[in-house]
């Protein structure tokens, strides 16, 4: 989708930081495009506390597509990361930089990208800091 940013929930949780980008997205005019973990072609269930930033996310987004991968398997996230990517003429990367680890995958997704020929903007907001992730 020509101009479209993406953004993604993994391992069961949507965090303020996908919305954030969402509003971002959106306040400049952009096409957000959301993937959702499904299987056999039906969404996956949201923990309770996830409703709320999933539901404005998703409000943000002009295009949701259902993925078909295993938000707890780093190979089937991965896999559904380079999917999204594929389709896209540009990629959004909140990233401060650091190495992928066991949590965050975003070095290998923005090499992935940039190896596709596919634009990637890269931001970090000064003075961000990175949160602990939610299991």
């Amino acid at each position: 989708m020509p101009g479209s940013q993406c953004s993604r929930r993994r391992a069961g949780r949507v965090s303020c930081e996908p919305v954030a980008v969402g509003r971002a997205a959106r306040a400049a005019g952009l096409a957000l495009v959301t993937a959702l973990p499904a299987k056999a072609g039906l969404p996956a269930l949201l923990r309770e506390w996830n409703h709320r930033a999933a539901g404005e996310l998703l409000m943000l987004s002009q295009r949701v597509r259902l993925l078909d991968y295993d938000p707890s398997s780093h190979r089937s996230c991965a896999g559904a990361d380079e999917s999204l990517i594929r389709s896209c003429s540009r990629v959004l990367a909140v990233w401060d930089g650091t190495p992928s680890s066991a949590h965050d995958a975003t070095a290998e997704l923005v090499t992935f990208a940039r190896r596709q020929s596919i634009d990637v903007d890269v931001v970090w907001p000064a003075g961000a800091d990175r949160m602990p992730s939610v299991g």
